[in-house]
């Protein structure tokens, strides 16, 4: 794996490993982000914010930090970390939460299709509790 410019080591960017077939593309932050959330795309288009509540699409995962206006480097498509809001069990599939904009909840196909959206991520490890770092797929 080489070494994504402006990281200090091999295969991290800011402290967010960059896994397999990672997809990766630059917006304007919405709002303040942090890495590793979860993020939306808005309305204005090319902008990103923290995702947030039931029904609302898992774009991507801030693998840089922003403020209103600054860019931001987001993951698309491939394995990644997020930060859980809750138990979560590999094989789940997650979407944002409706608690903590950023984090990622367990959920099913049936609900998050009810809510008008197909699932974008599944889990790839475990979390007991809020606050836990997992390994997602998004697809």
């Amino acid at each position: 794996m080489s070494s994504v410019t402006g990281s200090t080591i091999p295969g991290f960017y800011e402290g967010t490993p960059l896994r397999s077939d990672n997809f990766m593309y630059t917006f304007t932050a919405a709002g303040t982000i942090s890495v590793g959330q979860v993020v939306t795309l808005t309305t204005s288009g090319y902008q990103v914010t923290a995702a947030s509540g039931v029904g609302t699409f898992l774009f991507g995962v801030a693998l840089t930090a922003g403020q209103l206006g600054q860019a931001i480097n987001v993951i698309l498509r491939g394995i990644t970390d997020a930060v859980a809001d809750g138990a979560i069990t590999a094989g789940q599939f997650v979407a944002p939460s409706g608690t903590t904009a950023g984090r990622v909840v367990a959920t099913n196909f049936v609900s998050s299709f009810s809510a008008g959206q197909l699932p974008r991520a599944i889990a790839l490890s475990n979390a007991t509790a809020a606050g836990q770092t997992i390994q997602i797929e998004l697809f």
